[in-house]
């Protein structure tokens, strides 16, 4: 039979889900696997990546033992927005991923807008500096956590994240850098003013 199914990938705040759906759009095979969201203090929303890798791969095996793999046309991998965390140089996180729930940057983002009293960076990138966007949590990291902050060799989602584990390549999409608060959406590149902060 000829590739005719398209699978879907989520890796969303809680669980991992894979859906098979045929070009009538009709759903041929689903599966769920669970992890937690960790909150060790009050404010804090976080996720450990090997706990989301685990329940990837434990999903993705359960998965293929009810799909054909020669019927697989494609996979569209999802996850939650806003996620980040710092990785070292060969891909490791080095802190759980600040989760979209995560109130740790409040106060940096409280400061960041008072910077910006004209909302420009809003205006650039769609996305104001509020605590669940990146430039607040980086200021968090920096000023809370400097020597993993200086430490990264990149600031990652967990999709993107999870992405390389499958290809070994980072890469990223629109959607994803559009909610981190530094693509500027007019030139599709990142925003000066924005990584400056």
């Amino acid at each position: 039979m000829a590739p005719d199914l398209i699978i879907g990938i989520d890796a969303g705040t809680t669980a991992c889900k894979l859906l098979a759906v045929g070009a009538d759009g009709a759903i041929h095979a689903s599966v769920s696997a669970d992890y937690p969201l960790h909150s060790p203090q009050s404010g804090q929303a976080q996720q450990d990546a090997h706990q989301v890798w685990d329940a990837v791969r434990l999903a993705s095996r359960q998965f293929m033992a009810k799909v054909e793999a020669g019927r697989v046309a494609g996979v569209a991998f999802s996850g939650a927005m806003h996620s980040l965390m710092p990785v070292d140089d060969h891909g490791r996180p080095l802190l759980p991923a600040m989760t979209w729930a995560d109130l740790r940057a409040v106060e940096q983002a409280d400061a960041l807008r008072a910077d910006d009293p004209t909302g420009a960076i809003y205006q650039a990138t769609g996305c104001p500096l509020r605590w669940p966007y990146w430039p607040a949590k980086l200021q968090w990291l920096k000023q809370h956590e400097p020597d993993l902050f200086h430490r990264a060799s990149r600031f990652a989602s967990i999709k993107d994240w999870l992405i390389h584990q499958l290809t070994g390549q980072w890469v990223t999409d629109i959607s994803m850098a559009s909610a981190t608060g530094l693509l500027d959406l007019h030139s599709k590149q990142w925003n000066e003013q924005a990584l400056s902060i």
